[in-house]
């Protein structure tokens, strides 16, 4: 029986004191017919001398480097290993992440087992390597929230790590280079909507495990509130997308959803570009108003009217109106 290959892909940027558990966790696994593609983002630590090592003690893991002309970031490595690619399957990793022995070999099976597209298993977060299997699950994902609605509510959801694509079903440029948060979800936002979520198969066996530190990885070395307007900006690229498919029924959940968050997008100052992106979609929705109405109802309630905070915005909702 044909054993398919893997492509296994990891950014990685200043990861020196953890890449090396990483990497053992993928040549630890059951399944041997994988190559695992290491996309460094510009380190000035150690960790190219880890990977010349790690190549060294295994041919599979092949190193390489982000290309001077492209954008600096996590997505950019992502989508830059992924060109570089050679698997029939692909499985994107972060390099502080682990996998359990079996991941590759269940992810397989489970595919043939359902005659599926894309499966998807869980993982569980953890602090100290010696206890994987005490930590909470990234996102639970129960039957009844399994559809596009789910998806954009982030009533569901799962890691990058945690899932198995055929290749052919994948774009060309997966991840979306412009942001530098919420691009997971929007990458399998419209994975969802063009595959459908019948092409996925879920389970529950936790097979990831999600590192949590103050250098968890590439992206969140950004704080809060820089984090909190790529979440708009994400938005923004989804609502489009549908703008662009016809679809009204989606474009409302997705306003739906945004009322609530863009109060944090806004207390963390959200760009003038993206808010004026945002605004002009709007305008193309015919929903300017009523959101708008909506956000200022929610601010009242929220911050009640004696913050300075909630001045501001109510100034800008009124104008906007």
């Amino acid at each position: 029986m044909s054993k398919p290959l893997i492509s296994v892909i990891i950014p990685t940027f200043n990861r020196a004191h953890v890449i090396r558990t990483t990497l053992d966790s993928v040549i630890a696994q059951s399944y041997e017919n994988w190559e695992c593609l290491v996309v460094d983002d510009g380190s000035s630590d150690e960790t190219i001398e880890v990977l010349k090592e790690y190549h060294q003690i295994d041919e599979r893991i092949k190193v390489y480097f982000r290309p001077s002309d492209r954008q600096k970031g996590a997505n950019s490595c992502r989508n830059f290993g992924f060109e570089k690619s050679n698997g029939e399957y692909i499985n994107w990793l972060d390099s502080d992440d682990l996998w359990h022995p079996n991941m590759l070999q269940f992810h397989l099976n489970l595919m043939k087992g359902n005659e599926g597209k894309i499966t998807v298993t869980q993982s569980s977060f953890f602090y100290n390597e010696k206890e994987l299997n005490k930590g909470r699950l990234w996102k639970e994902n129960k039957k009844e929230n399994l559809s596009m609605v789910g998806m954009i509510r982030f009533d569901i959801g799962w890691q990058t790590t945690s899932c198995l694509w055929l290749r052919e079903l994948l774009p060309s440029k997966p991840f979306d280079e412009d942001l530098l948060a919420a691009q997971e979800w929007l990458f399998h936002c419209k994975q969802v909507y063009s595959l459908g979520i019948e092409s996925f198969i879920f389970s529950n066996k936790v097979l990831s495990f999600i590192r949590r530190s103050d250098t968890s990885s590439i992206s969140n070395t950004l704080v809060v509130k820089k984090r909190n307007p790529n979440y708009l900006r994400a938005r923004n690229k989804l609502l489009k997308f549908f703008l662009d498919s016809g679809d009204s029924e989606n474009i409302q959940i997705v306003l739906n959803s945004l009322s609530s968050l863009l109060l944090k997008i806004l207390s963390h100052n959200a760009s003038n570009q993206d808010l004026i992106e945002f605004e002009n979609l709007l305008k193309k929705i015919n929903s300017r108003k009523w959101f708008f109405y909506k956000l200022s109802k929610r601010c009242i309630i929220k911050f009640k009217l004696n913050t300075n905070f909630s001045k501001r915005l109510l100034l800008r909702v009124l104008k906007r109106v």
